[in-house]
């Protein structure tokens, strides 16, 4: 099952014997793509221009 060979994967990455001559080696020849490669994210929308919706503007006092 999928939670027995992740505990196979845990054990051996806790005793050192992943990548090692009689351990597990691991398949590095295929790279998979990342997230920015499946999906198009637009860039983060500039949040310092407005107005602020604490109301700062309106009582300044208040903030110190």
């Amino acid at each position: 099952s999928w939670h027995l060979n992740r505990c196979y994967v845990i054990l051996d990455a806790l005793v050192g014997t992943l990548d090692r001559p009689g351990g597990h080696i691991l398949d590095r020849k295929h790279k998979l793509p990342g997230w920015n490669d499946i999906f198009d994210i637009p860039p983060y929308p500039d949040t310092t221009k407005g107005p602020r919706i604490d109301g700062l503007e309106k009582f300044p006092i208040l903030y110190g």
